[in-house]
């Protein structure tokens, strides 16, 4: 759940700086676009209004444009020469007939007529330009609040379906339990009886070990549930070598029984913040691999540093798929009975308290190695 909230929040942040950023941007770029419109619009009306004065003959005066087009205005000026460079400027001028004051572009420019040297100054509104504008960014700024409407609609109904997907999932669990543990009950029953031949032996053996993997199908898929669902808040500091120690000692059936070597090089004190049932879920089910997985006269070496531990155990002499290898129901092993989702359950973790995980095979060893 706060998963999904916090991943709702991120992209609305995201949106939100972008539209942020790009409104501006944009307003901006369609500024200097429309400005370059009219430029190049009064660059034009320069050309064709040299061309009539040129055209005239030589006793009509040029300055007669004041009058005729009060956006052009001819000054005769014998110290401009032809060839200055054209010289565009914006301002504000008011509309008496609108009743507000306008933006235009203003060209100043330079000719020579008949001999003579002519400063021509010419001038082109920016009214609807202007109003395109303002459309545009009234039409952005509307995107924007609609967007973040979505959002939160989205954020709503995705809650509504989690929660309710949440609370199948655990009543689910929860109600399983009971079956299987009446199940089991009974089928030991059945397993104190007598008599029973061969075939009857077998099924019955049969039908507990499924049900054992189904018992720790449903306690990995419930615990699995309570890590995605953040459960474990409770944040403590934890000695690493002593959660090691007592693993080790909960272990030692087990590494007795396979005649196993395990070395533990404690090369420093590690504590850390975390969740204590999850550093002991997180370690346990790797020592677990390791131990399940090893061959009889094994090897098991645990290194603890600073920042890292890393236990590595000798196996079967090929590297695992380190590409489905934490991923759900995904294993490597022929143990049947592996139920597939022990390394998933240390991914899980790992991303949870911002661990690294990695494996990798070398001198027929697999190493799995976890950075604080």
């Amino acid at each position: 759940m706060r998963l999904i909230q916090r991943t709702i929040r991120l992209y609305s942040l995201l949106s939100f700086c972008v539209l942020a950023i790009g409104i501006p941007v944009f307003y901006v770029l369609l500024q200097t676009v429309v400005r370059q419109e009219v430029d190049e619009e009064l660059l034009v009306n320069k050309s064709q209004l040299i061309q009539r004065l040129n055209r005239q003959g030589t006793d009509r005066d040029p300055s007669q444009y004041n009058f005729l087009d009060k956006d052009i205005t001819i000054r005769l000026n014998q110290q401009v020469q032809a060839g200055d460079p054209d010289h565009f400027s914006t301002l504000a001028r008011y509309d008496s007939v609108i009743d507000e004051t306008i933006h235009m572009r203003l060209l100043k420019t330079t000719a020579i007529i008949h001999g003579n040297a002519y400063l021509i100054t010419l001038t082109a509104p920016m009214v609807d330009h202007d109003d395109l504008i303002k459309i545009v960014l009234i039409v952005q700024v509307v995107l924007l609040a609609l967007l973040f409407i979505g959002l939160w609609v989205i954020n709503k109904n995705v809650s509504a379906a989690y929660l309710l997907q949440k609370e199948f999932t655990e009543n689910a669990a929860h109600e399983m339990q009971t079956p299987l543990a009446v199940f089991q009950s009974k089928l030991e029953l059945l397993m104190q009886t007598s008599p029973f031949n061969d075939t009857q032996a077998e099924l019955i053996g049969k039908m507990a070990d499924a049900s054992q993997r189904l018992n720790k199908l449903n306690k990995a898929l419930v615990l699995l549930m309570r890590i995605q669902n953040q459960q474990f808040a409770d944040v403590e500091k934890i000695d690493v070598v002593n959660v090691i120690d007592h693993l080790l000692d909960q272990y030692s059936d087990a590494i007795i029984q396979k005649n196993l070597t395990v070395t533990f090089n404690k090369l420093s004190p590690v504590k850390i913040d975390s969740n204590k049932a999850l550093m002991e879920i997180l370690l346990g089910n790797l020592l677990s691999n390791a131990i399940r997985h090893n061959f009889e006269d094994g090897s098991i070496r645990i290194q603890l540093f600073e920042k890292e531990v890393i236990i590595e155990n000798s196996g079967p002499a090929k590297a695992l798929n380190a590409v489905k290898l934490f991923k759900r129901f995904q294993k490597d092993s022929i143990n049947q009975n592996s139920i597939g989702l022990g390394l998933e359950i240390i991914d899980k973790i790992c991303t949870l308290n911002h661990f690294t995980l990695k494996y990798h095979y070398a001198d027929q060893k697999h190493i799995f190695v976890i950075r604080f």
